[in-house]
């Protein structure tokens, strides 16, 4: 079966839009992602989007061994 112009423009600009959407909506955690993984002061100076400057793990690390961590935690499992 042979596909019209129309339904060919429809998947093209379909497809156009799904990418379009699909990177607005993975963007922000991107981002997030990329300041979680960048160090703390580097971060502080702005400038980081999509990929870190400085890769780095000590954010976690802060997050992992702070005190009330496992508690929350526990009541997050829970």
């Amino acid at each position: 079966m042979k596909k019209s112009v129309s339904y060919k423009a429809f998947l093209a600009v379909n497809a156009a839009v799904l990418f379009l959407l699909s990177f607005l909506f993975l963007a922000p955690y991107v981002h997030v992602i990329a300041k979680a993984l960048n160090q703390a002061k580097d971060t502080d100076l702005g400038g980081i989007a999509l990929w870190p400057r400085k890769l780095t793990l000590d954010n976690f690390a802060v997050i992992l061994t702070n005190d009330g961590f496992a508690g929350s935690f526990l009541i997050t499992v829970a």
